[in-house]
């Protein structure tokens, strides 16, 4: 149930999230059909209708008449001769028409009614009185057609029945003289009329409107067809999408929580006494971790936050910059470390931890910084595991809160070692920044570790429409950072 809830707020968002590429596919597919209706050939259709009524089958025997026993196959019998050949060359040659056969017969169709036994003769054509002309021209061909067969038949039968009514008077035969008289004289009924079992009932009239283009049916269809369209695109691009861009994105069923949400502007120093509040209820004997590991993108924001937020509550805060390959918690602190401090001295040279501290100005021994250097990573990835372990008791003697801040495990494996040694591992993610499978990456390392994050910190409350060049960024959180640090210390 969490699962799909999640799937279906994803699918939410990218609707929210991608509007524009929906209203674009709307207004293009709208405007495409206006342009089409508008250029569009004019198709006018006029139907006529034929009633077919079968005679009963002891009748008229030897006559091509339609026959009782199956109306249905009676009608479509008659479809099917409307679009013969023969027929089509008789309406040629009635409306005078220079158009071929298969061209004429193109612009006719035949459709039996249902549950019925009238047949609908269809004619379309660009203008209306032409279309009424097809319709009835092939109705009045289909009668004519079968009239004639019917009157060969007929005027047949009559001589042949003359000359056997004159042999049997010779004979004397009366009772035979008499039936074949009667026979004789119902077929003379039929000599000169239209076929019994064809009757034109309706005949097209020239219709008021086109058939086609239907303007607001094409717009509607468009409209739709362009929103379904948009959605799917918007949807597509949500999926395909590699950077996580709302929470949800990192959430799992029975995996870590959200545990504050940060934003990238000032006054964050709210959201990061909630943070702290939330790792102390997330301990087992809920207390305060002593030390907190914070990874993932964005991690010096969060630790540099989060401790300048504690140093103004009034503990005593160490942060370690474990990242050798950025500078960014320096500038964030506004901090210049001296020659020969730092993680490598600590924990390499083993100079005393209070040299290889410096202090942050501002806040004097409540926030100190154990900086590194970019020739410190290939250094510290030979350093035994168990003098991770002492460095990190060490730090822990000298402060309240020991807050590092580590690049990701992918980017430097040493990482793993300090958050063996800490109390609780914070997860940290920026929206519109943060690739999702970077953080599936950082959580699989985590696991082979058995180490289990403590939950995340979600950077941005909104996905980035642009990413900032990494200056700008930086510029922006150390705006943060100060605002932070100007705020009141809670009573």
């Amino acid at each position: 149930m969490i699962e799909d809830r999640i799937e279906s707020g994803r699918y939410l968002r990218a609707l929210r999230e991608h509007w524009p590429y929906i209203a674009g596919t709307v207004v293009l597919a709208v405007a495409a059909a206006v342009v089409f209706v508008a250029s569009a050939h004019k198709r006018y259709e006029a139907g006529a209708d034929v009633l077919v009524t079968p005679v009963p089958a002891d009748s008229f025997v030897g006559l091509p008449l339609f026959r009782e026993g199956d109306v249905s196959r009676a009608v479509v019998a008659a479809a099917r001769i409307v679009t013969s050949p023969e027929v089509a060359d008789r309406v040629r040659a009635r409306l005078h028409l220079r158009a071929g056969r298969n061209e004429l017969l193109s612009h006719v169709s035949v459709a039996p009614q249902e549950q019925s036994n009238i047949l609908t003769i269809t004619g379309n054509a660009p203008n209306r009185d032409e279309a009424s002309s097809i319709a009835n021209g092939f109705a009045d061909a289909l009668v004519a057609q079968r009239t004639d067969q019917l009157q060969r038949a007929a005027r047949g039968a009559v001589g042949r029945l003359s000359q056997q009514l004159s042999t049997l008077r010779k004979s004397g035969n009366t009772a035979e003289v008499t039936a074949l008289a009667q026979q004789m004289g119902a077929l003379r009924t039929l000599v000169g009329a239209n076929d019994p079992t064809l009757q034109i009932v309706s005949r097209a009239v020239p219709p008021e409107s086109a058939a086609w283009p239907r303007p607001v049916l094409s717009v509607v269809v468009a409209l739709l067809a362009g929103l379904l369209l948009g959605m799917g695109i918007a949807v597509a691009i949500e999926l395909l999408n590699p950077l996580v861009l709302a929470e949800t994105d990192v959430l799992e069923r029975a995996g870590p929580p959200v545990l504050a949400r940060v934003p990238r502007t000032a006054k964050a120093a709210s959201a990061y006494r909630g943070l702290w509040a939330n790792l102390t209820s997330r301990s087992d004997d809920r207390h305060a971790p002593e030390a907190v590991l914070v990874t993932g993108d964005g991690a010096p924001l969060v630790t540099v936050g989060l401790g300048t937020t504690l140093a103004l509550a009034g503990r005593r805060v160490v942060v370690v910059d474990a990242d050798a390959a950025s500078s960014e918690i320096e500038q964030l602190l506004e901090v210049r470390a001296a020659g020969g401090g730092g993680v490598r001295a600590a924990l390499v040279n083993e100079v005393a931890l209070q040299d290889a501290l410096t202090k942050v100005p501002r806040f004097g021994e409540r926030l100190q910084l154990l900086t590194s250097r970019a020739d410190d990573e290939a250094l510290l990835g030979l350093v035994p595991a168990d003098r991770f372990d002492a460095f990190m008791h060490d730090v822990k003697g000298e402060a309240d809160v020991v807050l590092v801040s580590a690049p990701e495990p992918a980017d430097a494996p040493d990482t793993l070692e300090l958050a063996e040694g800490a109390d609780a591992v914070v997860v940290a993610v920026e929206l519109g920044h943060t690739r999702r499978a970077r953080v599936a990456e950082l959580r699989r390392d985590l696991g082979q570790r058995a180490i289990v994050p403590a939950g995340f910190v979600v950077i941005g409350r909104r996905r980035l429409r642009r990413r900032h060049p990494r200056p700008a960024r930086v510029a922006m959180r150390a705006a943060a950072s100060r605002a932070i640090e100007h705020e009141p210390a809670p009573r």
